[in-house]
């Protein structure tokens, strides 16, 4: 996977979707039964045949729904913990610490880019740090 600006953007959401994922895997085996009710028609099986309804219910088997729900959280848990690791690794194998920081200020905390200049520079000019991030991409991708 090749990180891009909009893959550190969504950084932030996709660690909330992982945790909001593993809450679901735990919640999930609360699922209540659904309970079913249905009519059918229906005839004696000697003559005469006389025609009947009869009403039928009772309740879902859980099991199966919630083996498809835990077997698709896992997989969406898979591939969001498999992305958030890669960008945490190319921000780690950037070799300017200047750079390291606003990206990780920035786009891994959420913080403004004002906040972000006050956290690196000492004032809050967030064009200064937007356009460096803006030129580092540039030149890398």
């Amino acid at each position: 996977m090749k990180i891009t600006k909009k893959k550190l953007e969504n950084y932030r959401h996709d660690k909330k979707e992982l945790q909001e994922l593993k809450k679901k895997i735990e919640n999930v085996s609360n699922i209540e039964d659904d309970f079913v009710f249905d009519t059918v028609i229906s005839s004696r099986h000697q003559i005469p045949y006389n025609q009947t309804t009869i009403n039928i219910c009772g309740y879902t088997d859980r099991t199966e729904r919630i083996d498809n729900l835990n077997a698709l959280y896992s997989r969406r848990i898979n591939k969001l913990e498999q992305d958030l690791l890669l960008i945490e690794e190319f921000i780690e194998e950037i070799e300017d610490s200047e750079i390291k920081l606003m990206i990780r200020y920035r786009f891994l905390n959420g913080d403004s880019w004002n906040k972000t200049a006050r956290k690196v520079y000492g004032y809050p000019c967030g064009d200064r740090s937007r356009m460096k991030i803006e030129r580092y991409f540039e030149k890398v991708f």
